[in-house]
């Protein structure tokens, strides 16, 4: 039994070993699974904490005195988060456009559809309003009032521009030849039917549903222990971490050595024990065979 415990001491020992320096060289990108975040509970990639930016695309802040607030970029607006789903779908609130929203300002009608879009992560909102913002000028005032017509209500209490939409949730409905003086916009909706369609003010609201679209080298790269990232160019930079991948097969490896070392032991075990059964068997016949010898030639001299 030496040699078969000698063997898998060996192979412990090497295995804690490579353990050891696979965790070390990984260290760079050991990012957890999940995190605990306040009422939302655990949630993990593509979200990440403060304190480990490098391992999500997105940023919560988990703070004990505040609700959970996500960050979609870097140095970007904050939104608090109300709900988690389980397809990448969180519904959040966005402060500032609430407090635009109740004061009734006209920086309400910034484009709120111009969220990060980038190889590695892009957001989508809904339901979503479809407004066209047209700069006021006398010189086009005739032209916007036949285009728009009646066909499209109308806002125009706004000092630098004026509002045109339909009530239509979800609809783009962009036509082709819009002036060049004007532009699209599309916000957040308030779903509710008790809304006036003639106030926009009560069409759009700040609490929206706001879905993570990661892409797919993206997750994979996240499933096999790396990082993914967007650098300067808009490009896809990947930081492929084959920590899991390596560890699994040094596992499997290990695994199957020290299982052909344990049937080694246990059959030079079973030959030994066999062994030593047989001896007092093969004794006891020889005892036997002696004694009959014995016998018979103490016949023959009678």
């Amino acid at each position: 039994m030496a040699l078969p415990s000698f063997l898998v001491f060996f192979i412990l020992s090497n295995l804690v070993v490579v353990n050891s320096a696979q965790e070390r060289k990984q260290s760079h990108y050991n990012c957890p699974v999940s995190f605990p975040c306040g009422y939302l509970g655990l949630i993990g990639f593509p979200f990440t904490n403060m304190s480990r930016p490098e391992c999500g695309l997105c940023t919560v802040d988990c703070g004990p005195w505040q609700p959970p607030n996500v960050q979609l970029e870097t140095n970007g607006r904050w939104y608090e988060v109300k709900r988690m789903f389980q397809n990448d779908t969180v519904l959040v609130v966005d402060p500032e456009s609430k407090l635009r929203l109740e004061s009734r300002s006209c920086d309400s009608f910034y484009n709120n559809s111009n969220l990060p879009n980038t190889p590695s992560i892009s957001y989508t909102f809904s339901p979503n309003l479809t407004l066209f913002k047209c700069i006021k000028n006398p010189e086009f005032a005739q032209k916007k009032d036949e285009y728009f017509n009646n066909s499209y209500l109308a806002y125009d209490d706004c000092p630098d521009f004026s509002i045109h939409y339909t009530y239509s949730y979800n609809r783009s409905m962009t036509p082709s030849n819009l002036p060049s003086y004007c532009s699209v916009i599309q916000l957040p909706a308030n779903s509710r039917k008790d809304v006036d369609p003639s106030k926009p003010f009560q069409l759009l609201t700040s609490e929206f549903s706001l879905q993570l679209h990661v892409s797919k080298e993206c997750s994979s790269c996240n499933l096999d222990g790396g990082q993914c990232k967007t650098v300067s160019g808009n490009q896809l930079q990947y930081d492929k971490g084959q920590g899991k991948s390596k560890l699994k097969l040094t596992l499997l490896i290990v695994g199957f050595a020290v299982g052909i070392v344990i049937l080694v032991a246990t059959f030079i075990c079973f030959r030994r024990k066999f062994t030593r059964d047989q001896t007092p068997i093969q004794n006891s016949n020889h005892l036997q065979h002696s004694s009959i010898s014995a016998l018979q030639h103490h016949s023959s001299a009678a």
